[in-house]
C-alpha cells in the first residue's frame, strides 16, 4: 500500500490516477547480473543490472499502469 496504493485524496489531486487499494502479495521476480573486474589486490570495480518485472497487485496499480511501467531495471556500479 505504502509504494502502490492511492489514497482517495490523492486521486483527487492527479487526474492520471485512480484510487487503487493493493491487497498484497509478491511484488515481482527478475534476473540479477554482475561483472567484477579485479585492478590489484586492493582495488576491484562492480557493475551490476537488474531487471524486475512487476506481478500481481503492485502491477496492476495505476501508479505503474499509467504513469510508471511494469518492467523495473536498476543499474549501478561500485567501486571496493
Amino acid at each position: 500500500d505504502q509504494f502502490f496504493g492511492v489514497r482517495p485524496f490523492e486521486a483527487a489531486l492527479n487526474p492520471l490516477l485512480f484510487a487503487y487499494r493493493p491487497k498484497g502479495g509478491l511484488t515481482g521476480a527478475g534476473a540479477l547480473g554482475a561483472v567484477t573486474y579485479q585492478w590489484n589486490e586492493n582495488w576491484a570495480t562492480t557493475g551490476f543490472v537488474n531487471y524486475e518485472p512487476l506481478m500481481d497487485d503492485p502491477a496492476d496499480s495505476p501508479i505503474v499502469t499509467r504513469i510508471g511501467s511494469r518492467d523495473q531495471l536498476t543499474f549501478g556500479a561500485r567501486l571496493s
